[in-house]
């Protein structure tokens, strides 16, 4: 090497790196590092070391040094040996890699809790790692880095986190009652979904499913309750149609206002092309009415009688009188206006004189009866009042 890159990389500090002797012991810590830890994910607290390994990783591609390439072969041979992470991309990895080996270290484990409050960065970050693995984006955690996790002793399912939820869920328990959460709950909601969706999948311990049964935990989903309530619906249409003999829901029967709802409900989301195809073909297999204007016009429900009952003869003789009484009324009432309403028109007629309209009187009907007028009893009051 001539004396001006020598110059070079003395200035930049680099010079001591030229000494194979240096360079030797240096690697040797690292080795005996490997040795007790099994990676070369030096901690930043190790602050020698640290340094060291990042000054390799700028020697040999690091994109911010000025100077590159001057690792030797065999240099970077002995590092591959041990695993050495050259990528500078994976830095920010090891680094974090590193405080939670810390964090081991101190606690004895690696279970970080959501809260920790001196570390809130690894707090998040180990939160995340396990969403990798067994959360929302299970599987998209590299191979490598899951073994070096396991290695480590890293708890995947957060037991101190489990515990603070539970807790929730029983104070929730005996202030409601029950443990039917709403999802949009702020603590509960989408711990509890993960629940369900961790059951589903296996991945719930006997333990805990049996802590869960004991606050009468609801293990269906909203979607799968929707469904159900669906098809229960639907059958409720299937059982009024083999009672009455119609699909057209009559609202004067017990079940007619929820079934008629429901109905048209239906209706309305296949109009606007939002009705599920699945669905849409179960109601068409029973005959299901689309059309509202037949809908509004429910038929005569079908009689449910024994002929050979006599109860049953005797409720219909009863039926057929109480028809008859309201045919008579009707007919009472339709004579009793028609005569009101000639009655009205022949006093119209006795009130017009010269063309005008007159006044008339309260009781002008009575009067006429007895060949009085209203004139004709104004006129003897006045004169009953003179005499006085």
């Amino acid at each position: 090497m001539d004396k001006k890159r020598a110059e070079q990389l003395e200035l930049l500090g680099f010079a001591k790196d030229l000494s194979e002797e240096l360079w030797q012991t240096k690697y040797e810590e690292l080795v005996s590092f490997h040795r007790q830890h099994g990676h070369c994910l030096v901690p930043s607290s190790n602050r020698h070391l640290g340094k060291w390994v990042l000054r390799q990783r700028c020697l040999r591609k690091g994109p911010n040094c000025k100077i590159k390439g001057i690792l030797t072969p065999d240099r970077i041979n002995k590092l591959d040996k041990l695993g050495f992470v050259w990528n500078a991309l994976e830095d920010k990895w090891s680094t974090m890699y590193s405080r939670l080996v810390e964090y081991k270290d101190r606690h004895g484990d690696c279970d970080v809790p959501m809260e920790y409050e001196p570390d809130k960065e690894l707090a998040t970050w180990v939160t995340w790692h396990r969403r990798l693995v067994r959360g929302s984006r299970s599987g998209e955690l590299k191979e490598d880095r899951k073994k070096l996790l396991d290695n480590l002793g890293f708890i995947w399912v957060s037991t101190e986190s489990w515990n603070k939820k539970y807790a929730k869920l029983v104070e929730y328990f005996n202030r409601h009652k029950h443990s039917k959460v709403p999802s949009y709950h702020k603590d509960l909601g989408s711990w509890i979904s993960s629940l369900r969706k961790k059951r589903a999948e296996g991945q719930l311990s006997e333990e805990k499913e049996a802590k869960l049964n004991d606050l009468n935990f609801v293990w269906e989903t909203d979607k799968e309750r929707k469904e159900r309530a669906w098809e229960e619906s639907l059958q409720k249409l299937v059982e009024y149609k083999q009672k009455h003999g119609t699909l057209v829901v009559a609202l004067s029967t017990p079940e007619g206002k929820t079934l008629n709802k429901w109905a048209s409900r239906q209706r309305e989301l296949e109009k606007a092309g939002t009705l599920r195809g699945d669905r849409k073909q179960k109601l068409d297999k029973i005959g299901f009415v689309w059309s509202n204007r037949t809908a509004l016009v429910a038929p005569p429900l079908r009689a449910e009688r024994n002929e050979s009952d006599p109860v049953s003869n005797a409720g219909s003789k009863d039926d057929n009188s109480s028809k008859n009484k309201r045919k008579r009324l009707v007919r009472n009432e339709t004579t009793t206006s028609a005569s009101s309403r000639e009655k009205t028109a022949n006093s119209a007629a006795i009130s017009k004189k010269g063309g005008k309209r007159k006044r008339m009187h309260p009781m002008g009907d009575v009067l006429a009866e007895v060949g009085l007028n209203s004139q004709g009893l104004a006129g003897g009051a006045r004169k009953q009042k003179r005499r006085h």
